[in-house]
């Protein structure tokens, strides 16, 4: 009951563990992309409050945006970090401290919006109100033309003029990256600041009739844009956020297969386009994913239990080998296919592939025996581990099974393991000749 032994291996686990590990990289990216979406509409939000000219009216508006600001960042690092990490457990805590509530934070931006909305008009019609005033006033003191406009200009002076062109073409500059980036023409802003340079450069026009022009083209043209652009950038989102979930799946099988991924739109025709891809790769790949899971997880189980680790070989897609040194030159070869089938030998190592000589078949029966009562901790190890093996059959001791592997053929881990390996090569050869 020594000879090699043969597991099948229930690769469930193992594709559930990989499958979870996907889902929650996708959820990571998913994150990440909403933080930074966070970001970019906070920026834009804090800016417009500051551009109120309204300290009191907006200061606790800034101040709650600014520390979500900071709330947003600190998540999105704690995320960021896990780039790389292939443990589940450690990305799944990532993703728990970094909770948010993102629905709570729409709302709160959505109000925070509003209220900074309402101050500007509420600030508009004041202006206007006093305007119209001051412009009633002129009339009825005056009906020459320059008196009127002189009183005019007490109440909207150049610089405010000025300062209120400032605003809206730092608004037009954060519309226009942002309107890059869902693919808009630059060219519809770059109307809206053509017009507004006609307005502010009509020296036919008064102050009082620029404002009034300005705050028009901003409720009419500009307020309609950037909703345009709002709605844009959401279906983009949601579009990145579905590609980036199959670009995951279709990079990891690209790996797998040892092709380079090839590039796609961006596009919801893209979707479906990888999908296919996958699954033309999928028909090549069949269980590779599986199988190194495999035997990484056998190979960290028999290094743990003292099994020095020599080398690997794939002999096609369907077939891999491992062998571990036990003592001298005898070593346990792992064997494993497609199928998940484990296959455990002991064998004798050198650097020519040969029969087994009368004695070292002779050998290689004591060695099998003692491997008998190793075999069962073995198996329980790596059942411990999660990966499920079941007995399949147990050969009896048989000097049949004698075997003698040429290393040489195998990836080894170390130089250190060549040296060592040659030193009882070159015993063996002498004892062989000298018998």
């Amino acid at each position: 009951m020594s000879g090699p032994k043969l597991s099948e291996a229930e690769l469930a686990r193992i594709r559930e563990m990989e499958e979870e590990r996907r889902r929650l990289c996708q959820d990571v990216a998913r994150e990440i992309e909403k933080f930074k979406r966070h970001l970019s509409d906070l920026n834009m939000l804090i800016h417009k409050a500051v551009l109120v000219n309204d300290e009191d009216a907006v200061s606790d508006v800034v101040a709650t945006l600014n520390a979500y600001q900071k709330k947003v960042k600190k998540c999105m690092e704690k995320l960021e970090k896990t780039a790389g990490v292939s443990n589940n457990e450690t990305i799944r805590e990532a993703l728990q401290e970094a909770y948010f509530d993102h629905d709570a934070f729409e709302i709160l931006m959505s109000e925070s919006d509003q209220t900074v909305t309402d101050c500007r008009k509420k600030i508009t019609k004041e202006f206007l109100k006093k305007m119209a005033a001051a412009r009633k006033s002129a009339n009825q003191k005056s009906v020459g033309r320059n008196s009127k406009t002189e009183a005019e200009r007490e109440i909207i002076s150049k610089e405010f003029l000025n300062s209120e062109k400032e605003r809206i073409d730092l608004l037009l500059d954060q519309l226009e990256k942002r309107a890059e980036s869902v693919f808009l023409s630059k060219e519809a802003v770059g109307k809206l600041r053509r017009r507004i340079s006609e307005i502010t450069n009509d020296t036919g026009r008064d102050n009082y009739s620029m404002y009034e022009e300005l705050n028009r083209i901003e409720i009419t043209m500009i307020e309609p844009f950037e909703r345009k652009v709002k709605r844009l950038e959401k279906e983009a989102d949601e579009l990145d956020i579905k590609l980036s979930a199959e670009l995951a799946t279709y990079h990891r099988i690209c790996r797998e297969v040892g092709v380079e991924p090839k590039k796609f739109r961006f596009s919801k025709e893209s979707i479906e386009e990888i999908r296919y891809a996958c699954a033309e790769l999928l028909d090549q790949c069949d269980l590779g994913a599986d199988i190194s899971a495999l035997m990484k997880g056998i190979k960290e189980s028999l290094t743990a239990l003292g099994y020095n680790y020599i080398g690997e070989k794939e002999e096609n897609r369907d077939l891999y080998r491992q062998i571990y040194g036990i003592h001298d030159n005898i070593i346990l070869h792992v064997i494993y296919d497609s199928t998940g089938r484990v296959t455990m030998e002991v064998a004798i190592r050198d650097t020519v592939s040969r029969s087994p000589q009368p004695r070292e078949k002779e050998g290689i029966v004591k060695e099998q025996k003692k491997f008998c009562g190793d075999y069962e901790k073995i198996f329980n190890v790596i059942n411990q581990r999660g990966i499920a093996l079941r007995k399949k059959a147990e050969m009896p001791c048989d000097p049949a099974f004698a075997r003698v592997i040429d290393s040489t053929e195998f990836t080894c881990a170390e130089k250190a393991e060549e040296d060592y390996y040659t030193f009882y090569a070159d015993r063996t050869a002498k004892y062989l000749r000298s018998n």
